[in-house]
């Protein structure tokens, strides 16, 4: 299981190395799906990382927030 770890790149090591372990061992059974599943599921675990990382920075936050009130309610595409 992961530990918890103080920053982003302790992080993404951890989940790399963990599923490096899980895919070599699935693949050494092989276990062809379950170590596509993995590799899925690695990538998976980093991009939530990278984006509770991503949400602790006020900055993004500020960002984000206002990008979203000029956001157009039905999803159109607005003219520039």
């Amino acid at each position: 299981m992961l530990q918890a770890f103080g920053n982003y790149k302790e992080k993404e090591a951890a989940i790399a190395r963990e599923y490096a372990r899980k895919i070599e061992d699935a693949e050494k059974e092989g276990r062809t799906n379950e170590a596509e599943r993995l590799r899925r599921e690695a990538i998976q675990k980093q991009a939530a990382a990278a984006e509770s990382e991503l949400g602790k920075d006020d900055h993004f936050k500020t960002f984000f927030k206002h990008t979203e009130k000029q956001a157009p309610e039905n999803g159109e595409k607005r003219a520039c």
